[in-house]
């Protein structure tokens, strides 16, 4: 109940408005790297795994302040560059790394003109990041932009895997896995498969691929963590390469992360001048090339 009166922007019975972040990504994993250690089914590390595109989005009153992303692993390529970067990951690749962009300033939707946001360079997707409902955020160095961004190296850091057979002891698995079949001449169709077992697979394509049905299936997944506009942004930034992507196999799994695993890829804390409440709602997808 509490996080559908957040989705629908409703203040809480004390009437202070309340910052909305939600924030989406996706952690892909290098199953070539994927290692058992000790007894098989007991505990795994992934020698290779990357939280790419993780985006944030913030919804709610104008305020001033600012947002800080805390990680597992070694954060890089930021956008904006952060006012405050540090920790061992950060220059040395050892675990824990920290940034916080200062002097964010957020301007609520209604009272923007038509803004022209400028081309980000190296980031292609940009346009699709910014839902007219988000706050603009903005610096004193010329800033502006619907959305804060970077990404995170989780190589060596044992960040789960939560694949039946892959799994350590007691940790939560994915709640069902689409799996991606690639035949001669692109994308055959997929599997669904449940909690994320990949040794359910059959090695076809009981399903055409059909992007209406696979983002029922997201919208499953992700509950009321994020708006539908926002899975658009999702799936229309991840689509062509689930597709036609450069991944190496027969297949490729996708899954959501439980929630646990998502805390374990970063915490993202949001601090306004004003004493706003937040309210946090996260959504990442994993993804595995299968060979």
């Amino acid at each position: 109940m509490l996080a559908l009166i957040a989705m629908l922007g409703v203040l809480p019975a004390s009437g202070d408005p309340v910052i909305h972040l939600h924030e989406w990504g996706v952690v892909f994993y290098d199953s070539e790297s994927v290692q058992a250690l000790g007894d098989p089914g007991d505990l795994f590390q992934v020698e290779e795994a990357v939280a790419r595109a993780p985006v944030i989005h913030l919804y709610g009153p104008a305020f001033t302040g600012e947002v800080s992303v805390a990680a597992l692993g070694g954060i890089f390529d930021m956008y904006p560059e952060p006012d405050v970067l540090g920790g061992p990951g950060m220059m040395l690749g050892g675990l824990g790394s920290f940034i916080r962009w200062e002097g964010i300033g957020a301007l609520p939707a209604e009272t923007e003109e038509s803004l022209q946001f400028m081309p980000v360079q190296g980031l292609d997707f940009a346009p699709l990041w910014r839902p007219r409902e988000a706050l603009t955020l903005t610096r004193a160095d010329g800033f502006y932009d619907k959305f804060l961004y970077y990404e995170v190296d989780l190589a060596g850091t044992e960040f789960p895997l939560p694949l039946a057979g892959y799994a350590s002891v007691g940790e939560p698995l994915a709640s069902e896995v689409l799996l991606f079949h690639r035949s001669v001449v692109g994308i055959a169709g997929y599997e669904l498969l449940p909690q994320g077992d990949l040794s359910m697979a059959g090695g076809t394509a009981p399903f055409i691929y059909s992007c209406s049905e696979v983002r029922a299936v997201l919208e499953r997944w992700a509950g009321n963590a994020l708006s539908e506009s926002e899975l658009d942004e999702l799936w229309a930034t991840w689509e062509p390469y689930v597709l036609s992507g450069d991944w190496e196999g027969t297949s490729l799994a996708v899954f959501p992360l439980p929630e646990l695993a998502v805390e374990l890829v970063s915490t993202v804390n949001v601090k306004s001048d004003q004493g706003y409440p937040v309210d946090v709602h996260r959504f990442f997808l994993g993804m595995m090339a299968i060979h």
